[in-house]
């Protein structure tokens, strides 16, 4: 999101350098062990989501298993949500 653009959520976002995700699509046949992709750098979060940059698209509303590793800390944050908002770079 541009500097100029108007912010309409209601939760601050917040930047933590260095942070990454590594995430799976959760479904019927997927593995629970896999991941579809590591490493993909954090964005921004906030209380209602987190917003990263991946290699594969995701579709809207899919379910995802994620990793939020932070630097610093030893084990990483596991988190289940939905896809939301998603575009192409």
């Amino acid at each position: 999101m541009g500097e100029k653009e108007v912010e309409r959520r209601l939760c601050w976002r917040f930047k933590i350098p260095g942070a990454t995700i590594s995430y799976r699509k959760e479904g019927l046949f997927s593995s629970k062990t896999k991941t579809d992709e590591e490493f993909c750098p954090v964005l921004d979060l906030s209380r209602g989501g987190v917003r990263f940059l991946t290699q594969k698209p995701l579709k809207f509303k899919s379910r995802v298993f994620l990793q939020l590793s932070i630097p610093g800390e030893r084990v990483p944050l596991d988190l289940r949500g939905r896809v939301r908002w998603s575009t192409f770079n």
